[in-house]
């Protein structure tokens, strides 16, 4: 039998559509365009997975959807106005102070293997997840595979001793670009990739960082291959400033045998709490406390609600093989354990380890700013489209790229005069435009009176300073 004609759920889609148009208008002073209107539908939708078992007779995908959710719609459109962001014409475009480099959320999975798809696509993503609830007590882990551009499939995986065969569990995710980042709170992050087949029994791959940084950094590694289907954890030692070292561990029965290469993806991010892309989040590390004892890890961070969790193990003080599994999570701590497993003896007892974790208030896309590794300091490039930009510089509460003594500024590209608009903080008095040519750009630099102190924030790449007449700025 096959089903045809328009789905029961269209009505209700239309009639949301119609109240978010009606609330944009009030708000915003228009309609919202059609490119818009997508975009704040997939951001702001449920993600629900067709991977549950309802014994029902029904095949289930093993996909993830976004489902409508009117009120986070009518949220994402007052925010939208709030920020002052949107250009009067419906066909602008407004260019970021900064990369979205990732997002992230939490979902549901099983031993059954499912797709999860991102709300935008990446150049070389790297995922990283929190360690699974604990609905059930058999040792388990999160193992990745598949990650393309616009998705990724991850399943829940049992020890070969175990029957394999796993219910749902809840775990956090977190997709991120590789390279050297900064956040605005001027955070250090780097994000990247070492195929190895390190084992803790025989060796270990030493991870340097592009940059060094100023102390020793919050670290988390995640497999993201399944080049062997051998149940495997990923171990961490020995973190500096420059970098640490991380290797592979199976289950015990099975720790003197080799594994094949996999792709380790990894994380450094500088410790503290502080907002990134409007979420609270706080990165930090607990002291050699951690055992196989359930440990409570109290939260420093105010978060509104249940934050999403990332954690790894940070030391090696304990050779057994070992994972992580978390339990009543809150806006002020979670709980968290380490999880031996007994392919070998039925010992499970683990010694005090010290836990990295990253907490993270929300979901959604989050974006920082390149960090220069010539200058140590934060650069950007904004690149225009062929519709009308506003490259924004500043809101009506801040300017961007002007920390004073930085050399911190952002490059912009394909400017086009007679359409783009550039927004800034403050008046026009603020700022003084010159010609400027360093040899790499030429163009018009953009300079804002800080401090008595013109603070280089702009360069307008093949324009000259003449050509920039008042149009081309909005002042908030």
């Amino acid at each position: 039998m096959t089903l045809q004609g328009t789905s029961q759920a269209a009505p209700h889609v239309a009639g949301a559509i119609v109240l978010a148009q009606q609330l944009a208008v009030r708000k915003l002073g228009r309609r919202l365009s059609i490119g818009e209107l997508k975009s704040l539908l997939v951001s702001s939708g449920k993600k629900i997975n067709d991977g549950d078992n309802e014994k029902d007779n029904v095949k289930n995908t093993g996909l993830t959807f976004k489902r409508l959710d009117i009120l986070a719609l009518s949220e994402a459109i007052l925010k939208k106005a709030s920020n002052n962001k949107v250009n009067s014409s419906p066909d602008s475009n407004n260019v970021s102070l900064a990369n979205a480099i990732g997002e992230f959320d939490r979902v549901t999975a099983n031993s059954n293997l499912q797709t999860i798809r991102f709300d935008r696509t990446y150049n070389n993503p790297v995922i990283f997840v929190s360690p699974l609830s604990s609905n059930e007590s058999d040792p388990a882990i999160v193992r990745i595979t598949d990650v393309k551009s616009d998705r990724f499939s991850v399943f829940v995986q049992e020890p070969y001793y175990k029957d394999g065969k796993h219910g749902n569990e809840r775990f956090s995710y977190v997709v991120l670009e590789t390279g050297s980042w900064q956040l605005n709170n001027g955070a250090r992050l780097e994000v990247g990739k070492i195929n190895t087949n390190a084992m803790t029994n025989a060796n270990w791959a030493s991870v340097n960082f592009q940059n060094d940084f100023s102390n020793a950094p919050v670290t988390f590694s995640q497999v993201q291959t399944d080049n062997e289907t051998d149940f495997v954890y990923t171990r961490q030692k020995n973190v500096s400033a420059r970098g640490f070292q991380l290797s592979m561990q199976e289950e015990e029965a099975r720790m003197n045998s080799r594994h094949a290469k996999e792709t380790i993806g990894w994380m450094a991010i500088s410790g503290g709490s502080g907002n990134w892309s409007g979420y609270n989040y706080q990165a930090g590390k607990t002291s050699d406390r951690v055992t196989d004892d359930w440990y409570e890890l109290d939260f420093r961070q105010n978060f509104a609600k249940n934050p999403q969790i990332i954690a790894n193990i940070g030391t090696f003080n304990g050779s057994d093989s070992a994972g992580l599994r978390h339990q009543n999570l809150s806006t002020k701590q979670v709980e968290i354990s380490i999880q031996e497993e007994k392919s070998r003896d039925a010992e499970i007892n683990h010694t005090d380890e010290s836990i990295n974790f990253l907490a993270m208030e929300g979901s959604g896309i989050l974006r920082a700013k390149a960090y220069d590794s010539l200058t140590g300091s934060s650069t950007g490039k904004l690149t225009g489209t062929s519709a009308s930009d506003t490259f924004i510089l500043g809101t009506a509460s801040a300017s961007y790229y002007d920390e004073s003594g930085r050399d911190d500024y952002v490059l912009i590209e394909d400017f086009r005069q007679n359409s783009d608009v550039i927004q800034l903080h403050g008046n026009k008095t603020d700022y003084r435009l010159v010609d400027y040519d360093d040899g790499l750009a030429a163009g018009t630099a953009i300079f804002r009176d800080r401090d008595d102190v013109d603070e280089l924030i702009g360069i307008v790449k093949g324009v000259d300073s003449l050509s920039l007449n008042s149009s081309a700025f909005n002042f908030v």
